[in-house]
């Protein structure tokens, strides 16, 4: 049995043993040492080296960040002791104090503006479509002869260009730009009727996703001596995307669009309102007449209602124009432009989102904030300097014998030298407490131990 290992006749099972005093730690090591040289002797420092654990493994960015955060002076408050001696320095705590306070204020107008974000919602405007058509090389531009009006040595064939042009009707505030046409679409689709005849299509289709330079007007060239009837088949931007209910949830919730989301909230709170919650299970809903008709059958969970109700949300019908091709003039337009609503996003939203970014603390502010810690941090360790002086020029000798002691005792706390000294074996106490007994009985064992140890060696 290793000999650190025994416990005293005296010790209770059970009971903790009191930790050994450094002395009788340093006189058990020697000892063990000498029973079995084979172990190696370790002073305490290099104990503490050994067992000292390593430092975390960290990311790069996390090692910048924290070692950021240490250099960073925090301190922003002068003692008061300074401020008895320099009376100017209670202007800066009022200064300091009425920062706190308007801090305090912009950062309650900053949530304010968050939470109205979040309670935004789009607004209606109007858009306004003009739509026209320029004819070239036709028949009746060349000459009067049919059979001229084809010149096919220089490749002049009747033609004609589609312009459709879109602004909304709302007044753009100056220095922001004015939105495109195309920033309103999400799908816009020509179809040109006419015969097969012509390799280039009748149907040209231009969708969000294809990208492209934003634009105002959106241009069409084909071919054609003839006039030609033409659908303009246009899908708006939404978000989040709206859907047309069926007839059924249009009678149940009187809601003729509305997104996802808003149909399912619709739908529970006409469950609520007529309470259908089934009083055993609240996770059903008894369905009455009319959600009978609408999911056909009597009863349905409540989470199954979203996937029940995507058979009665449908795509919203576009927005479909006609329109004639002229070609018998230079250029042809509708009589009247064509105005179609829309929902964009409520414009001031862009103002408060400017405001929340005027908020926000800058690089300047933050760089003030830390050229003031480091000069408070000077101003402390000057207060330090000139206490030290005063104390010293007041009673030189005093001062210089209570600094030594005071320093002695910091030395022997860093250097970790806890060992007897001669004050304490002096007293009489000293010989009385717990740790002595323990360290009496590990030192005889230890002695037990290397006699035993040497008569095996004697007899073999």
């Amino acid at each position: 049995m290793n000999p650190v290992q025994m416990r005293p006749q005296h010790a209770m099972p059970g009971m903790p043993m009191n930790p050994l005093h450094p002395h009788a730690q340093a006189m058990l090591q020697q000892n063990t040492h000498a029973m079995n040289p084979q172990i190696p002797q370790h002073s305490p420092q290099q104990s503490r080296k050994r067992m000292a654990p390593g430092p975390p493994v960290a990311d790069p960015a996390s090692a910048a960040l924290n070692a950021h955060r240490r250099r960073k002076p925090m301190e922003k408050t002068i003692q008061k002791k300074i401020e008895a001696i320099v009376p100017d320095a209670k202007l800066y705590t009022e200064l300091r104090d009425m920062e706190q306070k308007i801090d305090a204020v912009v950062l309650r107008r900053k949530f304010d503006v968050q939470d109205a974000l979040e309670r935004l919602t789009r607004v209606k405007k109007t858009l306004r479509l003009w739509i026209s058509n320029t004819a070239m090389d036709q028949p009746w531009e060349v000459g009067s002869n049919f059979d001229d009006a084809y010149d096919f040595n220089i490749g002049q064939i009747p033609s004609f260009k589609l312009r459709i042009e879109g602004m909304l009707l709302d007044e753009t505030p100056e220095g922001q730009p004015r939105p495109k046409f195309s920033s309103y679409l999400h799908s816009l689709r020509v179809e040109f009727m006419r015969p097969e005849i012509y390799p280039e299509g009748n149907v040209i289709e231009w969708s969000r996703n294809s990208g492209g330079q934003p634009f105002d007007c959106f241009e069409a060239k084909r071919k054609s001596d003839m006039d030609v009837p033409t659908k303009i088949i246009l899908r708006f931007n939404q978000f989040p995307e709206k859907y047309k209910l069926s007839p059924i949830l249009v009678q149940i919730l009187d809601i003729q669009e509305e997104t996802r989301a808003g149909v399912t909230t619709a739908v529970w709170n006409y469950i609520k309102f007529h309470n259908l919650q089934d009083p055993d299970d609240k996770r059903l809903i008894n369905c009455d007449v009319n959600l009978q008709q609408a999911f056909a059958v009597n009863k349905i969970a409540f989470s199954r209602i979203s996937e029940a109700l995507k058979a009665h949300l449908q795509v919203i019908d576009p927005v479909m124009i006609d329109y004639v091709v002229k070609v018998n003039t230079e250029s042809h337009k509708l009589e009247h432009p064509i105005d179609v609503d829309i929902e964009v996003e409520d414009p001031d939203r862009a103002k408060m989102v400017a405001l929340l970014n005027s908020i926000t603390k800058n690089q300047e502010i933050t760089a003030i904030d830390d050229e003031i810690s480091t000069i408070l941090q000077k101003l402390n360790s000057s207060k330090v300097k000139r206490d030290f002086l005063t104390q010293f020029s007041s009673n030189p000798a005093e001062f210089i014998k209570r600094w030594i002691t005071s320093q002695s005792k910091d030395l022997s706390i860093i250097m970790g030298d806890h060992g007897l000294g001669t004050q304490d074996q002096r007293r009489s106490g000293f010989f009385r407490e717990n740790w002595l007994q323990e360290s009496v009985f590990h030192y005889l064992s230890a002695l037990d131990a290397r006699r035993q140890q040497q008569q095996m060696q004697q007899r073999r």
